[in-house]
């Protein structure tokens, strides 16, 4: 393979979300779990790994399927996310600029202290939350979006000197209902989420080799 400016992995979680983004960069498959691909005009290389699964448990088990999960000069998380404001619009792609771990326990909503991380300047922002099982407790005005997986994500690039970013698509309200859309909706879904990444990636490249820090 020609050399490159800078190595990419993507962590998604689920296959659906990834289902736009593997022909439009013509990803081939290695294994069950991991895709790659070579851009030959922005000279980067970037892997895919898909988790199968929602939400952080399977992460570490799925890394071990990479040579060197650390070997990359930038993870990108991307994937679904839910809003928890009727204020914020479905099917729009934000940037996350920190992410922290929910407690959703029926009358005892708590937060952890936000990991901050880099975001994708021309991308609108927002705030992440993850909760370890699927948030369907109604709208919270101290919340913006709601995933399975992203503090997971942060927290293991936090202890291994690892950088990433995040780009999630409102897919759902987070109400009980609030999933019909999600589910009426993948498709369309993911590439927004496709078409979000793809025209960041020049950003995305220069946060890389840049070693942007918060």
């Amino acid at each position: 393979m020609p050399p490159s400016l800078c190595k990419l992995l993507i962590i998604i979680a689920d296959p659906i979300e990834a289902r736009s983004l593997i022909p439009a960069l013509g990803f081939r498959q290695i294994s069950q779990f991991l895709y790659s691909c070579y851009d030959p005009v922005l000279q980067v290389t970037i892997d895919l790994l898909i988790l199968y699964e929602w939400g952080g448990r399977s992460l570490i088990e799925k890394l071990g399927h990479l040579q060197d999960p650390y070997d990359y000069d930038l993870w990108i998380n991307l994937g679904f996310a839910g809003a928890c404001s009727d204020k914020i619009p479905l099917n729009c792609c934000y940037s996350i600029f920190s992410v922290t771990r929910l407690s959703n326990e029926p009358g005892h909503l708590t937060c952890d202290p936000p990991l901050p991380i880099p975001s994708v300047p021309s991308l609108p922002q927002a705030k992440l939350s993850s909760s370890e099982t699927p948030y369907r407790y109604g709208l919270h005005d101290s919340l913006e979006l709601v995933d399975m997986e992203g503090y997971i994500v942060a927290t293991v690039c936090r202890h291994h000197n690892q950088r990433c970013v995040m780009i999630k698509v409102t897919s759902d309200y987070t109400t009980p209902n609030g999933v019909s859309y999600l589910k009426e909706n993948m498709e369309k879904l993911a590439h927004t989420l496709t078409e979000a990444f793809v025209a960041s990636l020049p950003e995305i490249i220069c946060l890389a080799i840049n070693d942007v820090s918060v």
